[in-house]
């Protein structure tokens, strides 16, 4: 059985949007694809998620995780963003969150990444990575069975993977920056 890798612009784009540790500031890592934000029911037209220097680190220091954990969170918060495999939205301390998971194949491993959207009553909603982390299949079907994620839908085609569920492959990725 052949597996479909990610085309080559995707993992152009990828590469381009890729983080770095050492950045100063703020950076932008991706755009939630439509497709997820039609299944979410975001009532938003925020896309771009950004994240802060202050996130970066507190994803490189988090207590429980290895130098190699956070590099990889690093390294594939692009393509969690752009084509999630789960994904979840709910209300918590005042703000929703997003929540999007990624099997990343090279690494035998998911990835999660919470993202806060920031609602403005004057101004442009924004979203923003306010945690990643790799998550392990038990806390993956933990999360799905408490509702919190929902494996992603949509114009997809089937891909082999690891997972139980079917992995859905976009037929297009969301690289426009609204």
């Amino acid at each position: 059985m052949s597996h479909i890798q990610p085309s080559a612009q995707h993992r152009d784009f990828e590469a381009i949007l890729r983080p770095s540790r050492w950045a100063d500031g703020i950076q932008v890592i991706g755009a939630v694809p439509e497709y997820v934000a039609r299944q979410l029911g975001m009532g938003t037209r925020a896309r771009s998620v950004w994240l802060h220097e202050q996130t970066v680190s507190q994803i490189c220091e988090h207590r429980c995780a290895r130098p190699s954990d956070s590099e990889l969170v690093m390294h594939y918060m692009p393509a969690v963003v752009m084509r999630p495999m789960f994904c979840g939205i709910h209300e918590y301390a005042g703000a929703t969150r997003l929540e999007l998971v990624e099997y990343i194949r090279p690494a035998h491993r998911y990835v999660y990444l919470g993202i806060k959207l920031v609602a403005h009553p004057l101004a442009e909603d924004e979203l923003w990575v306010s945690t990643g982390y790799p998550v392990c299949e038990q806390t993956l079907r933990r999360l799905m069975r408490a509702g919190r994620l929902q494996p992603v839908v949509g114009d997809r085609r089937l891909e082999g993977g690891k997972t139980r569920t079917a992995r859905r492959t976009p037929s297009g990725a969301a690289t426009q920056m609204p």
